[in-house]
């Protein structure tokens, strides 16, 4: 989980993209598209949210961050963990539609673990019925809580 950079503490709720093209035994951070970066989208309890803008795609460490009211990130993080919990317990946790290619990643803390949906794009799978429109509505809270402004941030994540 990314954490928070003015605090340290890891982030509530992530949206990221992980590229399976070309590792031996695990993940790299790198993204499978140039106008994929590694993080999408990340949220802390104090309002702070961080978030790619397709404008800022000519430098792979160039992210917008912005204050919200922390009762909103509340909301967003209440919705996003109802929405989950309608899964059947053995999807949670677990990627599904994979491709071998790269997986966008939906995070929520919870304490000091989280739990993650993945998403690969593969619709021939038979968890895709259960988790997709699930996974669409998550992403659809995410994307409404971005806000239209917010200042330019320079995160290193390792690529």
């Amino acid at each position: 989980m990314p954490v928070h950079p003015s605090t340290g503490a890891p982030a509530a709720l992530v949206c990221r993209v992980i590229d399976h093209l070309g590792c031996q035994g695990g993940y790299s951070s790198e993204p499978a598209t140039p106008t994929l970066k590694p993080l999408q989208f990340a949220a802390w309890p104090d309002g702070t949210l961080i978030w790619d803008d397709s404008a800022l795609v000519a430098d792979p460490n160039a992210y917008r961050i912005a204050r919200v009211d922390p009762a909103q990130v509340q909301r967003l993080l209440q919705r996003a963990r109802e929405r989950f919990a309608t899964l059947p317990e053995p999807s949670m946790g677990l990627p599904f539609g994979l491709s071998g290619g790269s997986e966008q990643v939906i995070a929520l803390a919870e304490g000091e673990s989280y739990f993650s949906v993945s998403w690969g794009g593969n619709k021939d799978t038979p968890l895709y019925p259960v988790i997709a429109p699930v996974w669409r509505d998550v992403r659809m809270m995410v994307y409404e809580a971005i806000p239209s402004q917010g200042d330019v941030i320079a995160l290193d994540l390792g690529h």
